[in-house]
């Protein structure tokens, strides 16, 4: 963007959406499925145990939201729209207290789910940001300036070009 080579951006997005879709799979699958047996050897109490993997079962799903988030987050600070970042923390942060709110408890209609609730709150908080953050960049966004969504497949270059450039915080993001 600071180049002012907007064309090229939109290969860096689309790749940066796959290679993420590839990690999010990975991630959730690790969740679903080594997390319990990991719980089992660190956690002593079976109920706490049995929370722990009901909460993470169904927290696994957000990571697929969370990462086409954070890729879509990065389009908006890349190209100065820095706003986009404040506007969707709100919502998430809203969205989830409220829904955490309803579905721990059982308010407004929703059953009282506790840990369960948790989980799905957060993940309907940030499944309802990707929605609209597609949708707001679908209706908003001159995707032919930017060549977005135009890559459907994986270039092995600039895949390498992210992951040295970003590496670190990749890194980061998936730790936490």
């Amino acid at each position: 963007n600071g180049e002012k080579n907007y064309h090229s951006i939109g290969e860096v997005v689309d790749n940066g959406l796959f290679f993420t879709l590839i990690i999010a799979l990975f991630s959730f699958i690790i969740l679903q499925f080594l997390s319990p047996i990991l719980f089992e050897k660190i956690i002593t109490s079976h109920s706490i145990y049995l929370a722990s993997v009901e909460y993470i079962s169904w927290r696994s799903y957000g990571i697929f939201f969370g990462l086409i988030n954070a890729s879509l987050i990065a389009f908006y600070i890349g190209t100065k729209s820095t706003w986009v970042l404040a506007w969707t923390t709100v919502l998430l942060t809203v969205s989830n207290i409220f829904l955490d709110y309803a579905m721990i408890f059982g308010h407004f209609g929703f059953p009282a789910w506790g840990v369960k609730g948790a989980a799905v709150a957060t993940v309907l908080s940030e499944a309802l940001v990707s929605f609209l953050l597609i949708i707001y960049t679908l209706k908003t966004i001159d995707l032919k300036s930017y060549n977005l969504f135009n890559y459907l497949n994986i270039k092995k270059e600039t895949v390498k070009s992210i992951l040295t450039t970003s590496g670190p915080m990749m890194i980061q993001s998936f730790v936490s």
